[in-house]
């Protein structure tokens, strides 16, 4: 029997403490079967027993005979606030006899606390509607006393992984024998630069694509011109439309924008995702069989106004070229500040090679 509970210590240091507190953490077993414990409101009473035979000089004194103690993973911890002498004081029961204070299970720890440890498991993947993410960090190295980071929130949240390493900061409780950053944490990747994604980005993201396995495929747009694949002059379907091409009235190609270029399926291969951004716009991803022969009207895509589409096999179907007209999705010329606006309105992410 008897309930399983692990335990944060607090060992007071040789040093002189000037504001806030500095102090090292130990996170031992205790209990029963010395095995491990998650927390509740600090206990008043520190001490946990009387006449333990153990004096302190002071209210912030060691006990007659202490040793330094010696840490067992090598945490630092940085409160912030000024410590209350009772959290230094030891049970007459701890057996380095170091100065310590115990996180009993369903414990809270009063204070908030700052703690830097690498990331070796994500327990609950980043939830986009609460922007938070839960995961496990070790500290020191010590894979036998892990810490959680419970709905953690912060720059990098979205994008941590295993093997980074993080600074946590938030209040510490002892949950059914987890030791844990209760929720509401604060996390910062310390490990590199957090990389901040793009709207296109984000949105990639939110559609359940890890946006960094992929590369954003370069586009090029010619102002005031558009594709037509179903052209019946079979001469003029691999030819953009515009002002250097007037094969319709101004007032029609005028209303458009269009990638520069056809693609083929080498360079834009299945598995590349599309974004559209701006819900004022409409894009129409033009296909062709063959270079010769004109796509049908019935074959010819319509225009798309969804915000992310795959591009998978039944996207290409049976084309072997797809290029890009863009338009507004009520009538009106399309301008250079609209092509210039593209960079962040339309976006195509390919899969990394």
């Amino acid at each position: 029997g008897g309930h399983e509970a692990r335990s944060l210590r607090f060992a007071q240091q040789a040093a002189v403490f000037k504001g806030v507190a500095d102090l090292p953490v130990q996170l031992v077993a205790v209990g029963q079967h010395d095995d491990g414990g998650r927390s509740g409101e600090l206990a008043a009473d520190l001490l946990g027993e009387e006449h333990h035979g153990i004096a302190f000089a002071g209210a912030l004194g060691m006990p007659e005979h202490a040793q330094l103690a010696v840490p067992e993973l090598s945490l630092r911890v940085c409160p912030d606030r000024l410590v209350d002498a009772e959290v230094l004081m030891v049970s007459g029961k701890d057996l380095d006899g170091s100065s310590a204070r115990v996180i009993e299970p369903n414990e809270v720890l009063s204070g908030t606390y700052s703690l830097e440890g690498v990331v070796t498991k994500i327990i609950t993947a980043y939830n986009t509607q609460y922007k938070n993410v839960t995961f496990t960090i070790v500290v020191g190295g010590d894979t036998t006393k892990p810490i959680d980071a419970y709905r953690a929130q912060g720059e990098g949240a979205d994008t941590v992984k295993v093997g980074d390493t993080v600074k946590v900061t938030g209040t510490i409780k002892n949950y059914k024998g987890t030791i844990e950053f209760d929720a509401g944490c604060s996390m910062v990747i310390t490990n590199a630069v957090v990389i901040k994604l793009t709207a296109a980005q984000k949105a990639l993201q939110e559609a359940g694509y890890d946006p960094m396995q992929y590369d954003l495929l370069p586009v090029e747009y010619v102002l005031q011109g558009y594709w037509q694949s179903n052209r019946k002059d079979a001469t003029q379907i691999t030819k953009i439309i515009s002002a250097d091409n007037p094969l319709e009235a101004a007032s029609i190609y005028t209303r458009f924008a269009c990638s520069n270029k056809m693609y083929t399926k080498d360079e834009l291969p299945v598995g590349s995702v599309i974004v559209l951004l701006n819900s004022g716009l409409q894009y129409r991803p033009e296909g062709w069989v063959n270079l010769t022969t004109p796509t049908t009207d019935a074959a010819r895509p319509g225009n798309v106004t969804k915000k992310v589409v795959l591009c998978d096999e039944a996207w290409w179907g049976s084309f072997t070229y797809r290029a890009f007209n863009i338009s507004k999705t009520e009538t009106a010329q399309f301008t250079a500040e609209d092509v210039e606006a593209l960079e962040f309105d339309f976006a195509i992410f390919v899969p990394k090679k």
